[in-house]
C-alpha cells in the first residue's frame, strides 16, 4: 500500500502548491514570469532524481514531441496562472476537470479507447459542473478566469495524451524532468519578451513563495509519478482528484475567500464525481 502514501503526499502537495499560486498571483502582475519560474524550480527538483535513473532515446521524433509537449506546458501554465489572477483554486480546479473529456474525446479518435456507461455519466457531470459555474459566475473579471481555465484544459488533455505516447520512449521521471519542466523552461525563456528584466523583477518581489510554489510542484509531480508506478493509475487518480474537495477547505480557512461558497460546493462535488467515474470506468 505503499502507493496510497505517495498518493496522499502528491496530492496534499498539489493542493499546497494550488492555494499559495493563488495567494501569490492575487497580486503579482506577470504570470509568464512566475510560471518561468515554476517550470525552472521543477526542473532543479527533477535533476538528482533523473540523473538516478536517466532515459534517453536515441530517435528524433520523441525528442520533437517533448519540444510539442514543452509548447503545451507553457501554454497551460500561462492560461492558468493568469486564471488564478481572477478567480479561486476551487472554480478553476472545477473547470479543469473538462480535461477528462478532452482526454475522452482524443481517446475516442485517436488511441480507440472504448466509451462505457459510466464514463459517459461522469463526463456528463463534469460538464455539469462546468455549466453551474457558468451561469454563476457571470461578473467580467471571472467569467474571464472561467475562460482562460476553459483553453488551458484543452492545452492540458492534449499533453496527457501525449504523454501515453511519449512513456513508450522515457521513464516517468526522465519524462517529468524533459518535457514537464525543462523544455518548458527553455521555451519560456526564449519567447518571452523583456525575459531577464521581468524574470528578475519577479524574482526579487516574491523569489522565496515563488521558489516553494514551483518546489511543491515539482515534488506532487515526482510523487504522483512513483505512485503511478507502485499502484494501479486508476486508484492512485481517484485519491488526487478527490482532494479537490479539501482545495475548497483550504481555500475557505486559509484563504479567507468564502465568496458564494455553496456554489463552489456544488461545482467541485459534481466535478470530483464525475472524475471519479471516468476515473475508475472500465
Amino acid at each position: 500500500m505503499t502507493w496510497v502514501l505517495f498518493s496522499i503526499l502528491a496530492s496534499i502537495l498539489f493542493t499546497a502548491g494550488s492555494l499559495l499560486s493563488r495567494h501569490l498571483l492575487k497580486s503579482l502582475k506577470d504570470p509568464w514570469a512566475y510560471s518561468f519560474w515554476f517550470s525552472f524550480g521543477g526542473a532543479l527538483i527533477c535533476l538528482p532524481l533523473f540523473l538516478l535513473s536517466p532515459s534517453i532515446p536515441m530517435s528524433w521524433l520523441p525528442w520533437l514531441l517533448v519540444v510539442v509537449m514543452g509548447g503545451l506546458v507553457v501554454a497551460h501554465n500561462l492560461l492558468l496562472f493568469t486564471a488564478l489572477h481572477y478567480i479561486e483554486v476551487s472554480v478553476s480546479g472545477s473547470i479543469m476537470k473538462l480535461r477528462l473529456v478532452w482526454v475522452y474525446i482524443l481517446g475516442a479518435l485517436f488511441l480507440n479507447e472504448p466509451a462505457t456507461p459510466v464514463k459517459l455519466i461522469g463526463i456528463c457531470l463534469i460538464i455539469a459542473a462546468a455549466f453551474f459555474v457558468f451561469h454563476k459566475f457571470k461578473q467580467k473579471n471571472s467569467l474571464k478566469g472561467i475562460v482562460l481555465v476553459l483553453v488551458a484544459s484543452i492545452f492540458n488533455a492534449t499533453g496527457i495524451t501525449l504523454v501515453k505516447y511519449l512513456l513508450g520512449f522515457f521513464n516517468s521521471v526522465s519524462l517529468t524532468f524533459f518535457a514537464g519542466f525543462l523544455a518548458s523552461a527553455v521555451i519560456n525563456m526564449l519567447i518571452m519578451p523583456k525575459f531577464v528584466q521581468r524574470a528578475t523583477r519577479i524574482i526579487k518581489e516574491r523569489g522565496r513563495l515563488i521558489f516553494l510554489s514551483a518546489g511543491l510542484g515539482g515534488f506532487a509531480n515526482l510523487l504522483f509519478n512513483k505512485a503511478l508506478e507502485l499502484g494501479e493509475a486508476t486508484r492512485v487518480v481517484l485519491v488526487v482528484e478527490a482532494f479537490l474537495i479539501i482545495t475548497l477547505v483550504g481555500e475557505s480557512m486559509i484563504l479567507k475567500e468564502k465568496d458564494r461558497l455553496w456554489v463552489k460546493a456544488v461545482a467541485v462535488m459534481l466535478a470530483t464525481a464525475g472524475a471519479v467515474l471516468v476515473s475508475i470506468s472500465r
